[in-house]
């Protein structure tokens, strides 16, 4: 994004070929350079492959078409192209993603994880996943809390 060079810094030179009533455009990475962000890197791609390996398991335990069907599988994989491109720019150096790609992202896996945790997972709820009695394995219990907890709060 190209934000307008604010006049009220003192001694700015004139720019040649421009009059008054325009305003000049300065791109940000001409006033502040780019630097690398390794934690931040890190970190994302840390929640990219918890996103991965939760659908992975799923994908393994289920069947793969009825598996990719659901909500919670698209959001994840979602979460883990965008945080991998996202921690590949932050180590880099490079700009960060457009917001509309991050925040969109953001709104999808906040959806998944509170309609899980309000509506799905509470026992109280007519939605429940729990009301039958029925207990998850070991291996879809560990992609549950993934796909629905660990990721959201990420």
């Amino acid at each position: 994004m190209i934000t307008p060079m604010p006049r009220d810094i003192p001694d700015l030179p004139a720019i040649p070929g421009i009059s008054p009533p325009f305003v000049s455009f300065v791109p940000a990475t001409a006033v502040a350079t780019p630097t690398r962000r390794p934690f931040t890197a890190v970190f994302r791609i840390l929640v990219a492959l918890a996103a991965a390996a939760g659908v992975a398991i799923d994908v393994k335990l289920g069947s793969p078409v009825r598996v990719l069907s659901y909500f919670t599988i698209q959001t994840n994989l979602l979460v883990a192209l965008v945080f991998a491109a996202s921690a590949r720019r932050a180590w880099s150096a490079r700009r960060p993603l457009p917001g509309v790609l991050t925040g969109g992202t953001l709104i999808y896996i906040s959806i998944t994880g509170l309609v899980y945790h309000l509506l799905l997972a509470n026992e109280s709820s007519p939605f429940s996943m729990t009301g039958g009695g029925d207990t998850l394995s070991g291996w879809h219990a560990a992609a549950n809390h993934l796909l629905h907890t660990v990721t959201p709060i990420a």
